[in-house]
Formats: structure tokens, C-alpha cells, sequence
């Protein structure tokens, strides 16, 4: 029996672009959605040291995470995206 897709409106995923939300327990920005395997990327507020190509510390980023929308099967939204909390609904 073959898994139905769970169908999404990227257009509106697309939307969210700029919106705060908490993920992990820390604050983040949607900056990017990803449309392939659909996917947020999230930006924190806080920044981490950011390694060199030879694994020196010299500059302070913004952390990232890639949060998919779907799960693996494609059928229901993954859980990661259903623990996102959506500060400025």
C-alpha cells in the first residue's frame, strides 16, 4: 500500500520568510525555506565562533538549522517543524 504525500503550499511556507519563532529553546529567524525536500532555515540570535578551512577561530557567525517540513515518508509534517513555536503569530 502505497504512502500518500502530504501536500504543502510552498508559496505559503515561502511566507514565513522574516518571522521569529523558538526552536530548542532558543530564539530564531526564518530566513530561508528550502523548496526540494522542504525545509526552513532557521538563524539564532545568538552567534557562535566560526572555524577557518584550517579550524581557526577567527570571526562570530549567526547559527544555523535546516528544519524539514515533512518527515522522511513525505505523508505528515516532521516533527522537528512541529516543534517550532511561532513568536509573532
Amino acid at each position: 500500500m502505497a504512502t500518500k504525500t502530504l501536500e504543502i503550499d510552498i508559496g505559503k511556507i515561502r511566507g514565513l520568510i522574516g518571522r521569529h519563532v523558538v526552536y530548542k529553546g532558543t530564539e530564531h529567524v526564518i530566513v530561508e525555506v528550502l523548496d526540494e525536500a522542504p525545509a526552513l532555515v532557521l538563524e539564532a540570535r545568538d552567534t557562535v565562533i566560526q572555524a577557518d578551512q584550517h579550524g581557526e577561530a577567527h570571526r562570530r557567525v549567526p547559527n544555523t538549522e535546516t528544519v524539514p517540513i515533512l518527515n522522511s515518508n513525505g505523508n505528515e509534517y516532521s516533527l522537528a517543524y512541529l516543534n517550532i513555536n511561532f513568536l509573532d503569530e
